[in-house]
């Protein structure tokens, strides 16, 4: 379902090139994947695991293959990722043509990275390990438990903290077309559950924003301030937090 929805988005986005290229984009990667689960379980077999029970032979190749599998999935994931990046050289305002290609190749390639992660008990354990790999650069004292999108385009301050199913994306579409511009929130910031910042938001430092607001595209939020509502509004003014 997952990437179902991220099909609809990019559709929505995308009005003068064939949308089958899309959808055989994201065939291909999941196909890709489940190419490496099917070698992995060959080569796994082909370990002498004679010397366990008969039981505990048939568990040892399910865990193998499942750990073996994610961990290389994962990493081929971020490498086409990375690749993509590295064409869109952070690129904001319009993407056309092969750039909008290489932006659905990256953002598919982080969507099943996600959809992955979110299905086993890595991504509590290492939270920031994920979003590093597909391009987030972290901070110290940042806590993030939020949906991001285009990662590289996503500056967050020392301290910050985004709250559960918050959502981050710097990326939008106007007029038929697909258009990013990098989001800024600055240091101890705190962003509340289902709270919602979109491209080209700048947040200052000390700012905290409630659950559920959201902060519209292109948005600059004072410093030393509280935040609420759709759209957001200012409601208090803080102190200035001491260094």
């Amino acid at each position: 379902m997952k990437l179902l929805s991220h099909f609809k988005r990019i559709k929505t986005c995308i009005s003068d090139v064939n949308l089958m290229i899309y959808l055989i984009i994201q065939l291909l990667l999941i196909c890709l994947c489940l190419s490496i689960v099917y070698f992995v379980f060959i080569g796994v077999n082909l370990l002498d695991l004679s010397f366990l029970p008969l039981i505990l032979q048939g568990l040892a190749i399910i865990l193998l293959t499942f750990l073996t599998s994610y961990f290389m999935i994962i990493i081929i994931l971020a490498f086409i990722n990375k690749i993509a990046r590295l064409f869109l050289r952070d690129k904001e305002g319009e993407l056309t043509g092969f750039e909008t290609i290489l932006w659905t190749i990256k953002e598919t390639a982080w969507d099943i990275a996600r959809l992955i992660t979110k299905k086993v008990v890595l991504l509590p354990l290492f939270p920031d390990i994920l979003t590093r790999l597909f391009g987030f650069k972290k901070r110290k004292g940042v806590s993030i438990m939020a949906d991001l999108w285009d990662l590289e385009l996503i500056d967050v301050g020392r301290g910050t903290l985004i709250g559960t199913n918050a959502m981050i994306t710097a990326h939008h579409i106007r007029g038929g077309k697909l258009y990013r511009k990098r989001i800024k929130i600055g240091e101890n910031c705190t962003l509340g559950i289902l709270s919602v910042v979109l491209p080209g938001a700048e947040v200052g430092d000390n700012v905290m924003i409630s659950a559920g607001s959201l902060v519209p595209a292109n948005w600059k939020l004072d410093s030393n301030s509280i935040y609420s509502g759709v759209p957001v509004k200012k409601v208090k003014e803080l102190p200035p937090l001491k260094e």
